[in-house]
C-alpha cells in the first residue's frame, strides 16, 4: 500500500485502521492545505483548519473566591497538550499544564482563595499536528459576605447569640432583612437543621411553638455565589398568655394657636392600651414636606407621653404625624395620619468650605463656598457669591465674584482660585468673607447671608534676602580703595525680605589676595558677629564694630574680606562682600567734634517744647568726607538712616528737624574720610533732646 501525504505528514492507511480499535477517544488529524491557526479572543476558542476547539461549559460570570471552571476540548487529531494561565502579567499570575493522563474531552480547573475583583483565565489546547487554540474566560470574584440588617422576634431586635422567652400558645413572628453587594440574597430560617422558611432580601415567618422547652434557631443569608452570613438565637417556650387587642394610639396637638406652627410644636400621644396590657414603647413618626421620615427622635416608654417637636429642623410646609404604640406582648398599633403645617422662615446657610478657618494657604488656593437651603425655600438675588479678602489691618485687598452652581436640591456651590503669591499678598494673616443676597419665600425684602474664614499666607519664598552694606564705602578716584576700620568705626547695613529673617552674620575673613599666607598670620581665623533682625520687611542695622573688635572674638589688625550673610525663614540665603583693613592705629578724622544740639526757640504754631532742634559736627576738616546721618526717635522701633552724601571741607555737617510728637530724639553721624579711608562713628545717643507737649 502506497502512503499518502497530509500536510507534509506521511500517514499509512494501515495505521488509521489500527487507531480505530483504541478504546480511549483519539482525535485524528484531517487533511487540508494551510498552516495551523492559533485561537484567540474572549469566550470559547473555535478551531479553524482543523485546529482544537476550547469551550468553557456553563461558566458563571460572578463566583466565590473558590471556583471550579469546566472546560471542554475537541479536535480532529489527538489533543497532546493543555495549558492554562490565570491573570497573566499581574502580581497574582498563576499558570499550569495538564499531564497526558489528565487530558479529557471535559475536565475541571479549580482555583481557591482568589482575591476579589476581575480575573481572566486563558486555556490553550495543542493537538498532535501542532495546531493551537486559546480561549479566554473572564469572571468576577465576590468575596464579600451578605449583611444582616435586622433580625426581629415579635417586633424586638435579637442579637447574635441572644435569648428570647415566649409563651407556648402565641406564634413567634420572625422578620429579617439583609443586603448584599451583588444583588438580593437568600434568607433562610432554621430550627436546628429543619428549614422553616425562606425569602429573597426579606423574610417574614410565623413559627408555631413546637412545645414547651428551649430551641435553637439560625438565620442564614446566602448570596448568589455562596458567601454566607449566619446569626443564631435561642427561644425558650414556657407558660401561656391571654390574647389582648393591639393598642389604638391617638395624637393630640397642644399648641393653642392655629397652623402654621413655628419653633416648638407640643404633641401628646395616648397609647390606647387594652385593659391589662403594659406599654413597651410609643413612637411618634414625623414626615416632613420632602418625604423624609423621622422614626428615632421621638420615642417614649410611658403610656401617654408628650413630645416637643423642634419645627426648625424641618422644611416649611406639611408635617405628617403618626403614632405607633407597642405593648410588652409585641402587639403593635398605629394611629391615623395627622397632617399639619410649619413655617419658620430660616435663612439659608452660607459656609466657606475651604480653606478651613485657621488654616494655612500657600500659592494658588481654591476658595469653595457652599449655600445650603434650610427649611424655607429661597430665591437668589444673584447667581454669584461675593468674596472679599482683608489683610490683618482690615484693609480690603481684593474682591472676586464666584458663580453659583446648584449641585442638588437645596444645595449650591461656588469656587474661585486666588494666588497668594501675587504681589498684593504678603506673608501675613487674612480674612476671607463670602456674602450673598437672598429672598425667603413669603418675604418681600432681601437678606444678606455671609461667612468668614481666617487664614495665614505662608507661601515659601524662593527669593533670597536683599543685602546692602551702606557704610563704609569704596573710595578713591576709581572707587576701589579699601575702607579702614578702627576702634572709632561702625558699619551700616540694610537687610530686606518678604519672609522673616532667620539669621544675619557679619564675618571677617583673612583676605588671601593681600596676605600671602593667611594660615600663619595673626588674623587667620574667621570672626563672626551676630546681627539681630526679625520679621519680614526692610531692616536697617548699625553694628558698632569699633566697640566689638577688642572683645571676644578679638579682631586683630590686618586685611579682611568683610562678608554680610542673611538667611530667611524659607532657607534662602544671600551674601555681600567688601575688602576692608582693620587698623587700630589709624589717625582720627581731623577737625570733627560733636557739639551739643541746638534747640529751636519758641514757636507759637507748635504745640511742643522745644519745637525743633539741630545736631552739628564742628571743626575745620582738611579732606572731603562721606556722611550718613543716623537718627533716633523713641516712638519708632528701629534706627533711621538718611542717605549718605559727600561733604566738602568747607561745608558743614549737620541735621535738623521739627517735632510733631513727644519723645526722645537724637542724631549721630557715620563719617568716612575720602582720602585716608578711615571710618569714624559719632554716636547718636551722646546728645539727646527730650520733647514735651506744651500744657
Amino acid at each position: 500500500m502506497q502512503p499518502r501525504t497530509c500536510r507534509g505528514t506521511t500517514m499509512i492507511l494501515q495505521k488509521k485502521l489500527m487507531a480505530a480499535f483504541v478504546t480511549v477517544p483519539l482525535l485524528l488529524a484531517s487533511c487540508g492545505g494551510g498552516t495551523p491557526d492559533l485561537g484567540t479572543g474572549n469566550g470559547p476558542g473555535s478551531g479553524s483548519n482543523g485546529a482544537p476547539i476550547v469551550k468553557f461549559v456553563n461558566a458563571p460570570t460572578v463566583t466565590s473566591p473558590n471556583v471550579t471552571v469546566p472546560v471542554r476540548v475537541s479536535d480532529d487529531d489527538k489533543i497532546t497538550a493543555v495549558g492554562w494561565v490565570l491573570d497573566a502579567g499581574t502580581a497574582n499570575e498563576r499558570r499550569g499544564t495538564l499531564s497526558a493522563d489528565q487530558i479529557r474531552s471535559t475536565f475541571n480547573l479549580s482555583f481557591s482563595e482568589l482575591t476579589a475583583g476581575q480575573h481572566n483565565l486563558v486555556v490553550t489546547a495543542t493537538d498532535s499536528m501542532g495546531k493551537r487554540t486559546s480561549a479566554t474566560y473572564s469572571f468576577t470574584v465576590d468575596a464579600t459576605a451578605p449583611t444582616l440588617s435586622s433580625v426581629m422576634v415579635n417586633g424586638k431586635p435579637v442579637q447574635n447569640g441572644g435569648t428570647v422567652t415566649l409563651a407556648t400558645d402565641v406564634p413567634m413572628q420572625v422578620s429579617v432583612t439583609a443586603k448584599d453587594n451583588t444583588g438580593t440574597a437568600l434568607i433562610q430560617l432554621f430550627q436546628g437543621n429543619t428549614l422553616l422558611g425562606e425569602g429573597s432580601g426579606t423574610l417574614n415567618a410565623e413559627v408555631i411553638p413546637p412545645s414547651a422547652g428551649t430551641f435553637n434557631y439560625t438565620v442564614r443569608v446566602t448570596d448568589r455565589v455562596g458567601n454566607v452570613t449566619e446569626q443564631a438565637f435561642t427561644v425558650t417556650y414556657s407558660g401561656t398568655s391571654t390574647e389582648l387587642p393591639a393598642p389604638q394610639p391617638i395624637i393630640r396637638i397642644n399648641n393653642l394657636d392655629d397652623a402654621p406652627y413655628s419653633d416648638i410644636l407640643s404633641v401628646t400621644v395616648s397609647a390606647g392600651l387594652a385593659a391589662g396590657a403594659e406599654i413597651d414603647r410609643v413612637i411618634l413618626e414625623v414626615t416632613d414636606a420632602r418625604g423624609i421620615v423621622d422614626t428615632t427622635t421621638y420615642v417614649a416608654n410611658n403610656e401617654n407621653p408628650t413630645f416637643s417637636i423642634d419645627t426648625t429642623k424641618y422644611p416649611d410646609g406639611n408635617l405628617t404625624l403618626r403614632a405607633v404604640a407597642v405593648d410588652t406582648a409585641g402587639k403593635r398599633g398605629t394611629s391615623s395620619n395627622l397632617v399639619t403645617t410649619v413655617k419658620n422662615n430660616i435663612a439659608p446657610t452660607l459656609s466657606i468650605v475651604s480653606p478651613s478657618d485657621g488654616g494655612v494657604v500657600r500659592g494658588p488656593t481654591t476658595i469653595t463656598v457652599q449655600l445650603k437651603e434650610e427649611n424655607t425655600p429661597v430665591t437668589l438675588g444673584t447667581q454669584e457669591v461675593t468674596l472679599e479678602i482683608f489683610d490683618e489691618r482690615g484693609q480690603l485687598v481684593t474682591t472676586r465674584q464666584a458663580p453659583l452652581r446648584q449641585s442638588s436640591r437645596g444645595l449650591w456651590q461656588a469656587s474661585t482660585t486666588v494666588d497668594f503669591t501675587d504681589a498684593q499678598f504678603v506673608v501675613t494673616d487674612y480674612t476671607i468673607r463670602a456674602s450673598l443676597d437672598v429672598t425667603l419665600q413669603g418675604e418681600n425684602f432681601t437678606r444678606t447671608v455671609e461667612d468668614t474664614a481666617n487664614v495665614t499666607n505662608n507661601i515659601r519664598s524662593t527669593e533670597a534676602p536683599a543685602l546692602n552694606i551702606l557704610m563704609p564705602a569704596f573710595y578713591g578716584e576709581l572707587g576701589v580703595e579699601r575702607p579702614v576700620l578702627s576702634r572709632r568705626s561702625a558699619v551700616a547695613l540694610q537687610i530686606s525680605d518678604s519672609d522673616a529673617i532667620a539669621a544675619a552674620l557679619l564675618t571677617f575673613t583673612c583676605d588671601t589676595t593681600v596676605v600671602s599666607d593667611c594660615t600663619s598670620k595673626a588674623n587667620s581665623a574667621s570672626y563672626q558677629y551676630q546681627i539681630p533682625v526679625g520679621g519680614a520687611g526692610v531692616h536697617q542695622r548699625l553694628l558698632n564694630i569699633g566697640f566689638l573688635m577688642d572683645g571676644q572674638p578679638l579682631l586683630p589688625n590686618g586685611a579682611y574680606v568683610m562678608r554680610l550673610t542673611a538667611r530667611d525663614q524659607a532657607g534662602n540665603e544671600n551674601t555681600r562682600e567688601m575688602p576692608v583693613t582693620v587698623d587700630r592705629g589709624v589717625a582720627e578724622i581731623v577737625g570733627l567734634d560733636p557739639a551739643e544740639p541746638t534747640k529751636g526757640g519758641e514757636d507759637p504754631k507748635s504745640k511742643f517744647t522745644p519745637p525743633s532742634a539741630s545736631w552739628t559736627l564742628t571743626g575745620n576738616r582738611i579732606n572731603p568726607v562721606r556722611v550718613m546721618t543716623v537718627v533716633y526717635n523713641s516712638n519708632d522701633e528701629e534706627l533711621g538712616f538718611l542717605n549718605s552724601s559727600i561733604v566738602k571741607p568747607e561745608q558743614s555737617i549737620s541735621y535738623g528737624r521739627t517735632f510733631i510728637a513727644e519723645g526722645e530724639y537724637a542724631a549721630g553721624f557715620l563719617v568716612q574720610d575720602l582720602v585716608t579711608g578711615a571710618v569714624e562713628y559719632f554716636p547718636y545717643n551722646d546728645y539727646a533732646v527730650f520733647v514735651q507737649q506744651q500744657q
